[in-house]
This record gives structure tokens, C-alpha cells and sequence, in this order.
């Protein structure tokens, strides 16, 4: 098994020195209305773009998927979405984010190759995680967690700064990666792109790995009408915050998770769903439910994170000094950017 310093309590991650100037600090997580869709359709987009030679039906998908990227608001609920750079908020395309999900709780090694590739897992609280995968402050306590490591811009609703209950400490505080888990992001999105890349310089293997995907979307969409229309999972929200008509930090609210479905938004004709057409979106939606979790909660040991990809041949540095004996972390920086 491999070790993390972080697991084993004997280093501890800080939050990134935010300018109190900008929007959007980076490291924070944001409550985004954004669909885990958006950044594999940014990605197919890209592969297509960068494809010589390109036939009629890849341009033609390029195009679609572009348009799916700058389909606002697909999902009624929100997720978490870390922000990637420092973003005074006067950018009309958005803040620079990384999208998070749970997959339904699906395992991944069954997910087209595209979510695989992508996907960095990321350590719930109390767990010793074995192989390559991320740390949150305070950690977060939904097991079966991923980062999707592309960075896009999105105009999706954003709703609140997502908060979690620290342990040992009294109140919720605005949940962030420090400045060690950044620096890893940043390096894997550059790392898994620059892998796709290369893999996907033969357009035989670019329109399978996009057929695959187009198979998964329709495999889901069968399986919805076959339900009569029910979404097929659920996908919880991994943490809590208060709403912030600002979109900036706030004194975290109660503990609170709204479920959504990612099922909800599936390729289709809209106004005719019995004629579906590639790349294209109907959306359905179900109530939502909420639940009071913290981060104590969570009791499972042991799950294993890495089992799906090639990619995850290497691993985060944590090298920060702990802010207390014995390793363990000291939330007061956390509890103090409430005020910015």
C-alpha cells in the first residue's frame, strides 16, 4: 500500500494565501450548478479539434459538444467546483473550475475510459486511502469521490462557498484545498491532458474512445425510459454552505446536502425524447431531498481509489508542517477566511 504523509497524520496541508482583492480565490469550492458532462464534452471538443484531417461526422460532433458546453444550468442542484486560479469575477466565460462527483456511487473501472482517465479520487475523512489522490481541508467525508482534472470555464449558477464540519472543532468551515493539493491538480490536468493527447493523435482511437462514451449516454438513456422516466441513481452533493447572493465567502450556514441526479441530463432531441439525437440535451428531474451529515459521520475504512487507470502512476507531495502535535491539522486558518 502506498503511504500519504497526510493519511498517516505526520504532515498537514494549508490553505493558499487568497488576495482579498479578487472574486474567486483559488482553492476555494464553490456549490456550482454545473453538470460533470460539461468538462468530458470540453475534452471531446478539444481531441476533435486537434484531429488532421478530420471527416465530415467528427466536425459535426465537435460542434455539437461545443454546444453542449455553453448549455447553462443542466443539473438543478449543485456540486462541488474547486476554483482553479485567482478571478476578479469580470470574466463573462467564468471562473477557471474543476468539477467533483460521485458517479452515482457506480464503480468507475466500468465508466467509459474518458471518466478513468480523468478522474483523481479524493480522500474521505478518516480513511487511510491506498495509491494516487487528493486531500481537501477540512477532508471530505463522501466516499467514492472524484475530481474530474480539466480545467474549463463556467457560467453555471454558483450557489454558495461549500463548508464542512472539521473534527474537533465547533462550527463548519469554508471547505478549500491547500496549497500542496493545488499544485497537484494543476500538474495532473496537465499530465492526464497531455497523455490524452498522445493517445488520441490517431482519429481510429479518438472516435472510439467517443463512441464509447456515446454508447454510455444512450445505455443510460434506455435505461431511464425503460424506468419510465425515473432518474436510473442518485448523485448527492458532497458538502454544505448558505447561500451567497455575493458568490463570495460567507459564514457557513447549516449542514445541509442537496441531491440531485446527474441521470436528469442525458443526450436527446428536446421536445421529442422518443427520437433522440446525438449530443443533445433533455432534462427530467426529481424532488430533492436534504440530509444533515457532518464529516464525523463518516466511519468506512479502506475503500480503494485507484483501480481504474493507468494514469495514476504518481502521487501528491504533501510536505507541509503540521500545526499541532502529533499531526494533526489546526483549522484556524480555515475558520478565519470566513471573513473575506
Amino acid at each position: 500500500m502506498a503511504s500519504c504523509n497526510i493519511c498517516a497524520r505526520e504532515t498537514c496541508d494549508v490553505p493558499v494565501t487568497s488576495d482579498p482583492n479578487v472574486k474567486y480565490s483559488q482553492g476555494d469550492v464553490y456549490s456550482l450548478k454545473e453538470s460533470v458532462y460539461t468538462p468530458i464534452y470540453h475534452i471531446l471538443g478539444s481531441t476533435f479539434a486537434a484531429l488532421a484531417g478530420k471527416s465530415a461526422t467528427l466536425k459535426r460532433n465537435q460542434q455539437s459538444l461545443y454546444d453542449l458546453t455553453r448549455t447553462p444550468d443542466v443539473i438543478r442542484s449543485g456540486r462541488p467546483a474547486v476554483i482553479m486560479e485567482d478571478d476578479d469575477g469580470d470574466n463573462p466565460l467564468g471562473p477557471m473550475v474543476c468539477v467533483a462527483t460521485t458517479y452515482s456511487g457506480q464503480d468507475i473501472s466500468k465508466l467509459p475510459l474518458i471518466f478513468r482517465h480523468f478522474s483523481i479520487p479524493v480522500a474521505s475523512n478518516g480513511q487511510i486511502t491506498s495509491g494516487h489522490h487528493i486531500h481537501a481541508l477540512p477532508e471530505w467525508d463522501r466516499e467514492n469521490a472524484y475530481i474530474i482534472a480539466w480545467q474549463f470555464r463556467s457560467t453555471a449558477t454558483r450557489e454558495f462557498i461549500w463548508t464542512a464540519q472539521a473534527d474537533g472543532e465547533p462550527e463548519e468551515v469554508p471547505q478549500v484545498l491547500g496549497k500542496d493539493a493545488m499544485e497537484f491538480l494543476h500538474t495532473e490536468c496537465e499530465r492526464r491532458r497531455d497523455e490524452w493527447k498522445e493517445m488520441c493523435r490517431d482519429p481510429k482511437v479518438a472516435a472510439k474512445l467517443e463512441a464509447e462514451l456515446r454508447k454510455h449516454v444512450e445505455d443510460r438513456r434506455e435505461k431511464k425510459r425503460a424506468d419510465g422516466g425515473a432518474s436510473t441513481t442518485s448523485l448527492d452533493s458532497m458538502a454544505i454552505g448558505i447561500d451567497s447572493p455575493s458568490w463570495r465567502r460567507t459564514v457557513p450556514g447549516t449542514s445541509t446536502i442537496p441531491k440531485d441526479s446527474e441521470d436528469d441530463v442525458v443526450p436527446g432531441t428536446p421536445g421529442n425524447p422518443q427520437k433522440p439525437e446525438p449530443w443533445k440535451i433533455v432534462m427530467k428531474h426529481r424532488p430533492e431531498s436534504v440530509h444533515s451529515v457532518s464529516s464525523t459521520s463518516s466511519k468506512k475504512k479502506g475503500a480503494n481509489w485507484d483501480k481504474f487507470s493507468k494514469s495514476n502512476r504518481s502521487r501528491s507531495s504533501f510536505s507541509q508542517k503540521p500545526h499541532k502535535v502529533n499531526g494533526i491539522c489546526n483549522f484556524d486558518l480555515l475558520l478565519a477566511v470566513k471573513g473575506r
